[in-house]
């Protein structure tokens, strides 16, 4: 698990907001970083990217952030340029702090699987971990 700060995240983002083409970049990026920030091993962290239920959380959660960004954005108008880039940055990072703790279970969860061993012509049952 990547520990990362609010300001370290906020600047990631910015950058990464910045030089992305496409909104659909930025947002891949960002599911990557969250993903990195809320696993551990290498394996959660595959597990969870490539989860849908845990995907659909994210997309919905960034879309309630960005319905707040464009109201504070309508509140204000005279924010302009670099500045409302930062303050959409600022609403879509509260995410970093946030995670769904029964998705990301069941996405890392891990099943036990009988794995047969032959030996003098008998196969021997031993449970090992699936890892895929």
């Amino acid at each position: 698990m990547k520990t990362t700060t609010q300001e370290d995240s906020i600047k990631y983002l910015l950058d990464a907001f910045q030089t992305t083409e496409t909104k659909e970049d930025f947002l891949l990026v960002f599911w990557i970083h969250w993903v990195e920030n809320v696993t551990i091993r290498t394996r959660d962290f595959q597990q969870v990217l490539a989860s849908p239920s845990v995907n659909k959380w994210f997309i919905m959660a960034i879309q309630k952030e960005e319905t707040e960004y464009r109201l504070l954005a309508s509140r204000y108008p005279e924010i302009q340029g670099a500045a409302k880039d930062k303050l959409y940055i600022e609403c879509v990072n509260k995410l970093m702090s946030r995670f769904p703790k029964a998705l990301l279970d069941e996405a890392q969860k891990r099943e036990v699987k009988p794995q047969y061993t032959k030996v003098a012509g008998k196969h021997i049952e031993s449970p090992i971990t699936n890892l895929n």
